[in-house]
């Protein structure tokens, strides 16, 4: 009947309103999930980029009076410190904007930090650096060795007997990734207040973690260990294939 039909079309027409009011709602809904995602990555890259500034400025303090000390004495001593210190800073303003670099490039411009650390310190610091070429190329966090390299400096020269021997190596995981490793000789210093805890190391170890965990979502990637003599402290980082 006429009746009928009028009413099948109506029920017809209604599920169709449904399904077109649903459907809309779930793109707004998918739209509003996808913004909110871009926000927090973009909150996300801008809190990584914030803690990888946080760098030690007692470290230019400190070249420039190792500098000055043998600027009359041994002028030719100082053109590697020189070198050094520009490398690394260039490297510093290159990168002040990325959240991820090169393994190797990281891993040079520590070499060039620990180039002027050995100025400053001499025969009293003992310093050891190797990386794998395979794993020059892995993206890493920015200035993420300063502050695992400035931690086993500081609490070496507290704890360790002269010279402080310092290790940095690098090698390959099995599964592409790579394996960092600072060792120093001393011991382990806990941290007695907040303000250590957080700030030891320049941007300190706490900042990295939040840096590691925002970038890798683990909180065990950074693991620390003292030898059974309690001689040496060993930081280690497990960096994924991946970032």
């Amino acid at each position: 009947s006429l009746q009928s039909l009028l009413t099948f079309r109506w029920l017809i027409y209604c599920i169709w309103c449904a399904l077109y009011l649903w459907i809309k709602d779930q793109m707004e809904s998918r739209k509003r999930q996808i913004e909110l995602l871009h926000a927090e990555n973009a909150a996300r890259d801008a809190e990584i980029l914030m803690l990888r500034a946080q760098v030690s400025p007692h470290f230019l303090f400190n070249a420039f009076n190792a500098i000055l000390a043998d600027l009359d004495r041994r002028p030719a001593s100082l053109i590697p410190v020189v070198q050094g210190l520009s490398d690394y800073f260039r490297y510093s303003l290159i990168t002040r904007q990325s959240t991820l670099v090169p393994l190797g490039d990281e891993f040079d411009a520590m070499t060039n930090y620990l180039t002027v650390e050995k100025a400053r310190f001499r025969e009293s610091l003992v310093v050891e650096t190797h990386i794998d070429p395979s794993v020059r190329s892995l993206l890493v966090p920015g200035i993420f060795l300063q502050p695992l390299v400035e931690n086993a400096l500081k609490f070496g020269h507290l704890t360790s007997p002269t010279p402080l021997h310092l290790r940095l190596w690098i090698s390959q995981t099995e599964n592409g990734g790579a394996h960092v490793k600072i060792t120093n000789s001393g011991h382990w210093v806990p941290p007695t207040t907040s303000r250590e805890a957080d700030q030891t190391g320049g941007c300190g170890l706490s900042n990295l973690r939040k840096r590691l965990l925002l970038l890798y979502q683990n909180e065990n990637l950074l693991q620390l260990t003292t030898s059974a003599s309690e001689t040496s402290v060993t930081v280690q980082l497990h960096l994924p294939a991946q970032a």
